[in-house]
């Protein structure tokens, strides 16, 4: 198997793709929305065949703010487990937003901003979301981070079908006995 030695993170959206898709109650191959399910099955095939998958602040604060405590603690309990946590500089942080800010406009966007920002000071070489705007406004725009989709990034890591991913499903999950995610 061949994957590539790259840093990725989620953006919150992509975060929750992931966590829905590992839950053994959601199956994306029966999302009535094609692309959301897509996108679920590409996040869970990137977590399940790649080595480390890090978690940034924003995403984090994102997730404790999540109104329904159910849906709240099934992501606190993905992080704690499978995820890796960074912390940076604040005030670095928010000035690069600020600057990204301008060609990704408006209040509701700053948290958009800043999870680009973070992910770019951190050296992450790939920010999943699934947000064409957030996309088309700032991939070219970052130094060194890009902004793909988990399914553009599956495609990227080019794992051969049939390839033992690096993490499997406990035999008690759910998931081990579903066939959907397999590769």
């Amino acid at each position: 198997m061949s994957v590539p030695p790259a840093r990725v993170t989620f953006d919150s959206q992509a975060f929750t793709y992931l966590v829905n898709a590992t839950s053994g109650l959601y199956d994306p191959t029966a999302d009535p929305d094609r692309a959301v399910g897509e996108q679920s099955l590409a996040a869970l095939r990137v977590f399940l065949h790649h080595p480390v998958i890090i978690v940034l602040p924003t995403v984090m604060a994102e997730v404790k703010a999540i109104g329904d405590a159910e849906k709240r603690e099934a992501h606190l309990m993905f992080h704690r487990v499978h995820l890796v946590e960074f912390h940076l500089d604040r005030e670095k942080v928010d000035a690069l937003a600020r600057y990204y800010q301008r060609s990704h406009p408006g209040a509701r966007r700053f948290q958009d901003c800043q999870v680009v920002a973070e992910a770019e000071l951190a050296r992450i070489d790939f920010l999943l979301t699934f947000d064409p705007e957030l996309i088309r406004h700032l991939d070219r725009r970052t130094g060194f981070v890009k902004l793909r989709t988990p399914a553009e990034f599956w495609q990227f890591m080019s794992v051969p079908p049939g390839s033992q991913p690096k993490w499997e499903p406990h035999s008690t999950n759910p998931l081990s006995q579903a066939t959907w995610w397999r590769w």
